[in-house]
């Protein structure tokens, strides 16, 4: 079996972090941290991509890029690497994103992660 049929990548703003211009993060979006934990418990591996690792913001190191991975931690928000963005996008089986076609959003225009939930674990 191919190795990524085991990765979930999910983003970070609107996703895990609603956004902010400013770029800070002050809280989680409601159900990421119980669903993130579900995906996990399943057997997925979980690498959060983002493009805060942009040049545009600084690249990967910079200040916004920075943020996220100390947000991530302060948090406890289970994940099991922060790709770095230097390859490309992640290769994976699949990606949880607020931008991505079908992923299910609260009216606040967040990740729904009890749908997201439903969607890949069947409840």
């Amino acid at each position: 079996m191919p190795d990524y049929l085991d990765v979930v990548v999910v983003d970070f703003d609107d996703t895990l972090c609603p956004f902010s211009e400013d770029f800070t993060c002050r809280t989680v979006v409601p159900g990421a941290i119980d669903a993130l934990n579900r995906i996990r418990e399943a057997g997925y591996v979980v690498v959060i991509s983002s493009a805060r690792n942009n040049t545009m913001y600084g690249g990967y190191g910079g200040e916004p890029h920075r943020d996220m991975v100390q947000f991530l931690h302060a948090k406890g928000i289970p994940h099991d690497r922060i790709d770095t963005g230097t390859n490309g996008k992640p290769v994976a089986y699949r990606y949880i994103d607020d931008k991505g076609v079908g992923c299910p959003l609260t009216e606040d225009g967040v990740v729904d992660w009890p749908g997201v939930c439903e969607l890949l674990l069947g409840g």
